[in-house]
C-alpha cells in the first residue's frame, strides 16, 4: 500500500513538473481575427507570436473552426499557416502567420491551433476565434438614413409647447442584419450652427442605452438625451453634422446625418408677447376712447370754475351734477352716445356761469350795503331776492334767473346811501368759503368725494346668489351682471386666445431657430402682440362682443 501510494505521488510530481516546464518553454497569445465581408469569399489572416526562453523546435497543425450559433464549419482545407516547422533560438521569438481562405458566410468561429515539441513530451493548444460580419451589417431605419429635430431651451413655461417641437434627445433604430452580435464601443457628435457657428458636440448629451451589444438579427433603439444642466448654454440655431457610433472590432462606424434645430426658451417669449398685446389694447382703448378724452376736457374746466363758487348748497347740487355727467362720458364709445352726452353739457355749463354772476352780484350787494343805508325791509327783500334766483339758477331755469339776476342787480344799483349790519346777514356763506375749501380737502383724504352715492353695496354671496338665480329661472341677465361677469369672460377669452395665435404663428410654426437673430425676434413677437387686433379683428370688436353678449 506504501509503495503505490508512494508511486502515485512521484508520478504526479513529475507530471506537474513537466507541465511547469513547457509552459516556461514557451509563451504566446491566442489568435483573433475579425473580418468584414463584402459579398464575395474573402481571405484573412492574423499573426501568431511565440516566444521561448529555452529555445525550441515545434510542429504546428491547424483544427477545424465551427461556429455553434450558426452551425457553420470552415474546415482545414480553408486554412493555410505559413510554416508547419518552427525553430526558435533561446530568448528569441518567432511568428506564424494564421490564414483562411475563401470565408464567405459570416459568423463567429472558434478552434485551436495545436503545437508539440519536436523530440519532447510538450504539447500546447492555441485558441482561436475568427469573427466575420457582413458589410453594412448594422443598418439605421430612419427616412434616408438622415434625422432632424427641434429642441427648446430649459423654460418652467415649456409644458405648454407642442411636443414635436421640444424633443429632449436623439432617439433613432438601427438593426443588425447578421448572423453575429456586435458591441457598441462609444459615440461622437459633431454638430456646426449655421448663423452662430457655435459646436453641439457629445458634451451635451447622454447614451442612455445600458446594454451596448446588438445581438444577431435583432432591432435596438439607441437614445441620446440632452443634458438639462448643458440646455441653458445651447444657443437658438440650426445645427448640422453627424452622430458615429463606433462598434468593438468593427472597422466602420455607424455615421447619421443629423440636424438639430434649437430655439430660445419660451419664459420671455411669451412675456414679450403679453407685453405686446397690452399695448395694442392700450392703443385701441385710447382711439376708442377719443369721445371720453374730449368730455373730460370740458368736464375738468367745469370742475374747476365750481370750485370757484363759495356758495355751499350751489356747489353740492353742482358737483352731483358733475358726477352724474362723469358716469356717462364713461359710457360713451361711439358718435351717438357722445353726442348725446355733449348735449347734457350747456345746460350745467349755463347753470355754472349763472351761479357765478349770482355770487358776483352777491359780493357787489355786500359792499354796497356796506357803505349804504337801507331799511330792515330793503334788507330782507333783497335777501329773499337772493335766495330766489339761486333757486331758479339750481333748477336750470334759465329764462327766469336771467331776469331774477336782472332785478337783484337793480335793487343793488338802487342803494345810495350806506348801510350797516346787512354785509353780515348775507354775507354768511362767502364767510364760509375758507371753512367749505378746508372740509372739501379733508373729505378728498378720506375718499369721500362730492357727489359719491350713498347706498350699501351688496355682499359677494348675495350679488352671486342673485345671477344664480337669474340664470336658472330664465329671467334677462341684468346690465350688472353682463358688463360686470360677461364682458370681462369674454375679454379674458379673447386675450387667451391672441397669445395662443401669436406663439403659433412667431414661435412654434416659424420660428425653428427662433433666438438665433437676438432682439429682431423678440421684436417680432412684440409688435405682433401690438397688432393682433388687426389679424383678429371679429374676435375682439365691440359688435361681436355686443352680439355675443345679447346687447
Amino acid at each position: 500500500m506504501q509503495k503505490l501510494l508512494f508511486s502515485t505521488l512521484f508520478f504526479f510530481g513529475s507530471w506537474q513538473f513537466a507541465i511547469a516546464q513547457c509552459d516556461s518553454l514557451l509563451t504566446f497569445r491566442p489568435i483573433h481575427i475579425q473580418g468584414l465581408l463584402d459579398g464575395q469569399p474573402g481571405n484573412f489572416s492574423g499573426l501568431l507570436l511565440l516566444k521561448s526562453m529555452a529555445g525550441v523546435a515545434l510542429e504546428v497543425n491547424s483544427t477545424p473552426l465551427e461556429d455553434e450559433a450558426g452551425g457553420q464549419l470552415l474546415p482545414n482545407e480553408r486554412i493555410s499557416l505559413s510554416a508547419q516547422t518552427l525553430s526558435i533560438g533561446a530568448g528569441k521569438t518567432g511568428s506564424l502567420l494564421y490564414s483562411v481562405e475563401g470565408a464567405s458566410m459570416p459568423g463567429d468561429y472558434t478552434g485551436l491551433l495545436e503545437v508539440s515539441q519536436k523530440g519532447g513530451s510538450c504539447h500546447w493548444e492555441i485558441p482561436v476565434t475568427v469573427g466575420l460580419n457582413r458589410k453594412d451589417q448594422i443598418q439605421i431605419l430612419e427616412n434616408g438614413q438622415a434625422l432632424s429635430l427641434k429642441t427648446v431651451a430649459p423654460s418652467w413655461l415649456n409644458f405648454i409647447l407642442p411636443a414635436s417641437i421640444r424633443q429632449e434627445g436623439i432617439n433613432f433604430r438601427v438593426e443588425n442584419e447578421g448572423p453575429t452580435s456586435v458591441t457598441m464601443d462609444s459615440f461622437s457628435l459633431a454638430l456646426i450652427g449655421e448663423t452662430t457657428h457655435a459646436a453641439l458636440t457629445e458634451t451635451f448629451v447622454n447614451w442612455e442605452n445600458a446594454d451596448k451589444n446588438l445581438h444577431a438579427n435583432e432591432l435596438e433603439l439607441l437614445s441620446f438625451r440632452f443634458q438639462p444642466d448643458k440646455g441653458e448654454k445651447l444657443r437658438a440655431d440650426q445645427y448640422q453634422g453627424e452622430l458615429r457610433v463606433y462598434f468593438k472590432d468593427y472597422p466602420e462606424p455607424l455615421s447619421l446625418p443629423l440636424t438639430v434645430s434649437a430655439r430660445a426658451g419660451s419664459f420671455w417669449v411669451i412675456v414679450t408677447l403679453l407685453l405686446g398685446i397690452l399695448l395694442g389694447r392700450l392703443i385701441k382703448d385710447l382711439n376708442k376712447a377719443q369721445g371720453q378724452i374730449a368730455l373730460m376736457r370740458r368736464l375738468v374746466s367745469l370742475r374747476a370754475e365750481v370750485e370757484l363758487l363759495s356758495d355751499k348748497l350751489a356747489q353740492k347740487q353742482l358737483w352731483d351734477e358733475l358726477s352724474r355727467l362723469e358716469t356717462d362720458i364713461n359710457g360713451v364709445f361711439s358718435d351717438e352716445a357722445k353726442l348725446e352726452v355733449e348735449n347734457k353739457f350747456p345746460p350745467l355749463e349755463k347753470k355754472i356761469q349763472q351761479a357765478r354772476e349770482l355770487e358776483a352780484l352777491f359780493e357787489r350787494m355786500g359792499e354796497q350795503f356796506k357803505t349804504a343805508e337801507a331799511s330792515a325791509e330793503e334788507k330782507q327783500q333783497a335777501s329773499q331776492q337772493f335766495r330766489l334766483v339761486r333757486d331758479m339758477v339750481l333748477d336750470g331755469k334759465e329764462t327766469e334767473a336771467m331776469e331774477g339776476l336782472k332785478k337783484l342787480d337793480d335793487m343793488i344799483s338802487a342803494q345810495a346811501e350806506k348801510s350797516k349790519g346787512f354785509f353780515d346777514e348775507l354775507a354768511a356763506p362767502a364767510a364760509e368759503a375758507m371753512k367749505r375749501q378746508f372740509a372739501k380737502m379733508v373729505q378728498s383724504l378720506q375718499g369721500e368725494g362730492p357727489g359719491q352715492q350713498e347706498g350699501k353695496e351688496p355682499g359677494m354671496m348675495e350679488k352671486f346668489f342673485f345671477q344664480a338665480m337669474q340664470l336658472l329661472s330664465g329671467v334677462k341677465i341684468s346690465a350688472r351682471v353682463r358688463y360686470g361677469f360677461i364682458r370681462p369672460l369674454v375679454t379674458l377669452a379673447t386675450f387667451i386666445v391672441l397669445l395662443l395665435l401669436g406663439l403659433n404663428e412667431i414661435y412654434i410654426q416659424a420660428g425653428d431657430t427662433f433666438g438665433s437673430e437676438g432682439l429682431l425676434d423678440y421684436l417680432k413677437v412684440f409688435l405682433w402682440g401690438v397688432v393682433s387686433d388687426v389679424f383678429s379683428r371679429s374676435l375682439t370688436t365691440d359688435d361681436a362682443v355686443a352680439s355675443f353678449l345679447g346687447k
